[in-house]
């Protein structure tokens, strides 16, 4: 009936574009995504941001979305911040029977308020480069 991670609020959050602070993750790196969130009500709120991530071609069929992590925002009417997250090697790895491990390709990620209303854009994984 819902999307996931759907909940009421009593004031309106909106969502800016999705920044990237590169579009390569390695084993020794991360990407920083970054979002702005602005209270566009009337009243004071607290959204729930949430960070999903999809890959594009893996090689096991995987999730179409999965949540990555999500972090608390309280905004009073009118006010804006800036939501960060990290996107590292292990956010990426999924779990076989010998180990974990992330496979090269591309991947999305989504940053939104539940998985229908979401932000997207892509970046791409290599292990070596």
């Amino acid at each position: 009936m819902y999307s996931f991670g759907y909940g009421l609020t009593y004031t309106e959050f909106n969502y800016g574009n999705i920044n990237l602070s590169s579009e390569i993750v390695t084993p020794d790196s991360y990407i920083t995504a970054k979002v702005n969130i602005k209270n566009a009500g009337k009243r004071f709120g607290t959204e729930t941001v949430q960070m999903y991530i999809r890959d594009i071609a893996g090689s096991m069929s995987r999730p179409v979305l999965e949540l990555k992590e999500y972090k608390k925002v309280d905004l009073a009417p009118g006010k804006e911040t800036q939501v960060e997250f990290n996107i590292t090697e292990d956010i990426l790895k999924f779990n076989t029977f010998d180990n974990g491990f992330a496979e090269n390709g591309r991947f999305k990620v989504y940053i939104g308020k539940n998985t229908i209303d979401i932000q997207v854009t892509d970046f791409e994984y290599k292990s070596r480069i």
